[in-house]
């Protein structure tokens, strides 16, 4: 569905940790409107990969989509932008990379021993 789409619009009114949706819109160069809301503005950089409207803000929103509609020159210089963002920013490597860096840097910091007790309490 959001591979025929020519914009993808999230009007999200809650947090999100994440938004998978705005994420793979950009690694198929959709660019998006959203809500400056949770993480949002993490995945949609305003004006570079889509366009944030604050949270509440109809008009706002109504005239980004507006916008990205009626100039598809702009809409597409977004689109390209986010796919190339997506390819380094959301690849898998990166995310596999970066999980793994976590653990170790938690691991390092004594995490090691309070997951070990964690998980003994658990098993006894």
């Amino acid at each position: 569905m959001v591979r025929a789409s020519d914009v993808l619009l999230a009007p999200s009114r809650w947090q999100e940790a994440f938004s998978l949706a705005l994420a793979e819109a950009a690694a198929g160069g959709i660019p998006a409107v959203a809500t400056r809301v949770g993480a949002i503005p993490e995945v949609v950089l305003d004006g570079e990969t889509g366009l944030l409207a604050p949270l509440g803000d109809r008009n706002a929103f109504i005239n980004a989509a507006i916008r990205l509609m009626s100039d598809p020159s702009f809409s597409k210089c977004l689109g390209h932008n986010g796919q190339r963002r997506a390819e380094v920013v959301f690849s898998l490597d990166r995310m596999i990379s970066q999980t793994l860096e976590e653990y170790r840097r938690l691991l390092a910091g004594g995490a090691k021993a309070k997951i070990l007790e964690h998980v003994a309490q658990r098993v006894t």
